[in-house]
């Protein structure tokens, strides 16, 4: 993304340099407006403003590398994988190529294809409380040393807000989620959802009479 942003960046900067010189009469000025590509071009003369939107390439797939080294999908696959089965020559020049592309794994069709986010819900109900914020250092030094990431939220005693978490979590499809209940917390069927999901439920300090 950041690559391609940069690339934006130059085309509105090489288009902002053909409408100066086609109108050298008229003093312009331009920025960046957002990351999705839009821009303006405000006159200072008139005041008027005019919107463009850069065309950005698509992000570089297998797909593509594939069809310029005429090689198969799954050889481009296992090559940027170092698979064994594929020969010396072959991996370098998929993954000279692939970096020369700036290509970067969809995270998404991996996670798809492994059925794992690779993401841990968390919830607290005050990380303020000196036994939560211990026990997130915790947490968040185990993940991260199983390559985890932790999505954490906090319900502050409160069993809605303790329930939209767990909606929010489910949605992510977080691979397992660990949680202090809320105090104030009596129905527990928020949990019996991510049981039907195959999210499993690990309870802490506060552990529900379920």
């Amino acid at each position: 993304m950041h690559y391609e942003y940069n690339e934006a960046c130059k085309r509105f900067t090489r288009f902002c340099d053909y409408i100066s010189s086609k109108y050298k009469r008229e003093t312009l000025n331009y920025q960046v407006q957002s990351l999705n590509y839009e821009y303006i071009i405000s006159n200072l003369n008139s005041n008027k403003i005019i919107y463009f939107t850069a065309m950005v390439d698509k992000p570089t797939t297998i797909k593509e590398i594939a069809k310029r080294l005429n090689v198969s999908f799954s050889t481009v696959s296992r090559a940027l994988h170092d698979h064994p089965n594929i020969g010396l020559r072959t991996k370098m020049r998929v993954q000279q190529l692939a970096k020369e592309l700036n290509y970067e794994p969809n995270q998404t069709a991996i996670f798809f294809q492994q059925r794992k986010t690779f993401t841990i819900g968390v919830i607290l109900p005050e990380l303020s409380e000196a036994f939560f914020s211990t026990s997130i250092n915790g947490i968040e030094d185990s993940a991260e040393k199983n390559k985890y990431t932790v999505l954490l939220g906090q319900s502050h005693d409160s069993e809605e807000r303790e329930k939209k978490i767990v909606e929010t979590m489910k949605n992510h499809r977080v691979d397992g989620v660990i949680i202090s209940i809320s105090k104030n917390t009596v129905n527990y069927e928020h949990f019996e959802s991510l049981k039907k999901y195959g999210i499993p439920v690990v309870f802490f300090d506060r552990i529900p009479k379920m």
